[in-house]
């Protein structure tokens, strides 16, 4: 069993305002699942629509966020859980006024793809 501290989960930033801390994936000794705790501040996002290979799960913890999947727009509030299957675009747009922490939990091995199918280089260890 591996215990992870949160002051010692690595982490880094995203170029809008996200704070992104690792908790578990393989620099961490899990070996099938990532765990990030991703928190942002209050209001809109830079767009990234993109898609993965598997699915992804995120929780939302803290505050509320809008987003889409392919063309609809979602809330999701603090205790709800966002389950998006594997090759749907999506896109957090909107953090809401008190921003928002959540889980973004996805299997080891998830790919990044943009709309058009371009991959994007992964932002988590492989």
């Amino acid at each position: 069993m591996t215990l992870i501290h949160d002051w010692e989960a690595p982490g880094f930033r995203l170029k809008e305002a996200a704070q992104v801390v690792r908790l578990a994936g393989p620099d961490t000794g899990a070996t099938d699942s990532n765990v990030w705790r991703v928190s942002r501040d209050p209001g809109p996002v830079t767009p990234f629509p993109h898609r993965h290979n598997r699915e992804e799960i995120l929780v939302v913890l803290r505050g509320s966020l809008m987003t889409s999947l392919g063309d609809e727009e979602i809330k999701a509030e603090e205790g709800d859980t966002l389950i998006i299957p594997p090759m749907s675009t999506h896109n957090i747009l909107e953090a809401g006024p008190e921003g928002v922490e959540y889980l973004a939990i996805f299997p080891v091995g998830n790919r990044w793809y943009h709309p058009d199918g371009r991959e994007t280089p992964p932002l988590a260890p492989a």
